[in-house]
Parts: C-alpha cells; structure tokens; sequence
C-alpha cells in the first residue's frame, strides 16, 4: 500500500488495487480533514472506486461546516468521478460515532453505498466487492 496523505497523529490515506484506506486518529483539524478529503478526491479522480474510512479509534469530529462541505462538494464530486462506495469501520468513540452517521446521511443521495463494518478486514473484504 502506497501511503499519498499523511498527518503524524491525525491520519494516514494509503492506496492499493483502486481502495483507499483512510486510517483517522484524530478528527477534530478541520485543515488536516479537508486537506486529506481532497486528496482522496484525487485518488477517485485517478481510478480508485472504494474509500475504507477506519475511525475504529479515532477521536474527534469533523465541524459542522466540513460536514455541510461533504454534502455540497465532496461527495457530489466523488459521485461524479466514479466513486462506488464509502464503508466506515464502526468507532469505539460515540462522538466519532455521531459525526458518522451524519456523513452517511449526507452521503445517501449520491448514489454511492455507504456501509459499516466491525473491522478492518471485514471493510476490506466489502471493498473487494466494488473493484
């Protein structure tokens, strides 16, 4: 795996076979969010189809204003470049809980699944159904 966007102690974006995993620690820089949100749009603009966001341990959420920025910009391009699905490891944390389920809800419309899984190897396993 390829690591293209990395924030010692916040996240690491790695690519690999049109998947890209996300591995977040802490969400709460919406720089580092959005910095790391738009790479990934470059990857999906390049040809990778499934995003695995691991928030398993993260702590965090990203401001309401990123989260209004998903609905009006981010997912609309990551549908529009071919974009399959976005599948969340499940987090530990409710707050990292909460800001989940409002991105998926965001994410809906697009027409790209939005799925949860327990693990990592239980999202990867699902990633390998869209490529």
């Amino acid at each position: 795996m390829a690591v293209f966007y990395e924030k010692e102690g916040f996240v690491e974006a790695s690519y690999l076979n049109k998947i890209i995993t996300v591995r977040w620690y802490k969400m709460f820089n919406s720089t580092i969010v959005r910095e790391c949100c738009e790479a990934q749009l470059e990857k999906v603009k390049e040809g990778a189809r499934v995003i695995i966001v691991d928030i398993a341990t993260a702590t965090g959420k990203p401001s309401k204003e990123l989260q209004e920025w998903f609905g009006t910009y981010l997912f609309p391009q990551m549908k529009e470049n071919g974009l399959k699905a976005i599948i969340n490891v499940i987090p530990k944390n409710i707050l990292v809980r909460t800001a989940a389920n409002e991105w998926n809800k965001t994410g809906e419309p697009f027409g790209f699944g939005m799925f949860e899984t327990s693990s990592l190897i239980m999202a990867r396993k699902k990633a390998r159904e869209f490529v």
